[in-house]
């Protein structure tokens, strides 16, 4: 079986070289050389071993240092590895981090856009209903006096016309559910039908209003009522007909 050379001289060394006597040797190099000189180079296995000590003595020392070599080695390659993993490590920290705050900082924008969106959205059909319940609240009292006087009066005219209905119904056809939407749609029809009234009365004189006349205005004011009670729920006002259930609820103070 053969062995590395490194490893066979160290087993060699230790087999063949007698154990030092008590006390250090302390004979040198030069001692070594003579004692080789003396045996001829040709003497037993001692001598050759003797001799290769000498030749290969530093050898240990070599071994001892490579070895410290071959350790700062990979001490500098695992200190190298080490700062390569940390800096990956770093990386992968710092880049997870950036992630995380743009997808934070986009999340966070997002939601204030969409807030925003509501509350302008929330602004426009305030602001429309409020216009569209003043044209009807309007409307509604040219019927209610026309019933106290059984007639139309002449200057009802420009008075039933629906000027902001025509401006903001299109800003609530998009902000509000379709059943709001269709009660307001039908009154502001039925406002149309007023003025028809008013026109095919002024033909005729004005005359005084019939049974069929009155129970015409009357549903007519009814449903105008209906949705006046159905735009303040976005006016932020409460309806004539909700005021007047709260009154008639109160109880009397004595």
């Amino acid at each position: 079986m053969r062995f590395p050379p490194a490893l066979t001289v160290r087993l060699t060394v230790r087999a063949v070289l007698p154990r030092a006597p008590a006390g250090r040797d302390e004979a040198g190099p030069g001692e070594h050389r003579r004692r080789a000189r003396a045996d001829g180079g040709q003497g037993t296995g001692g001598n050759r071993a003797i001799t290769v000590f000498h030749r290969t003595g530093p050898v240990n020392s070599g071994l001892r240092i490579l070895s410290q070599r071959t350790l700062l080695s990979d001490l500098k390659r695992r200190r190298a590895m080490s700062g390569a993993i940390l800096g990956l490590v770093g990386v992968l920290i710092g880049a997870t981090i950036s992630a995380l705050t743009t997808y934070i900082n986009s999340s966070r924008q997002e939601r204030f856009a969409r807030e925003r969106a509501a509350a302008d959205r929330l602004a426009e059909t305030q602001r429309a209903a409020r216009m569209v319940e003043y044209d009807l609240s309007h409307l509604r009292g040219i019927c209610v006096s026309a019933l106290d006087w059984q007639y139309f009066l002449n200057s009802y005219g420009d008075m039933l016309e629906l000027p902001r209905w025509a401006k903001w119904c299109e800003m609530l056809a998009l902000h509000l559910p379709a059943d709001d939407w269709e009660t307001i749609t039908c009154a502001a029809i039925r406002g149309d039908a007023v003025k028809v009234m008013w026109e095919k009365d002024a033909n005729s004189g004005f005359p005084p209003f019939d049974s069929a006349r009155k129970h015409e205005l009357a549903g007519i004011v009814e449903l105008i009522e209906f949705a006046i009670d159905q735009l303040s729920k976005y006016t932020g006002v409460k309806s004539p007909r909700a005021r007047a259930l709260e009154a008639a609820a109160t109880p009397e103070v004595p």
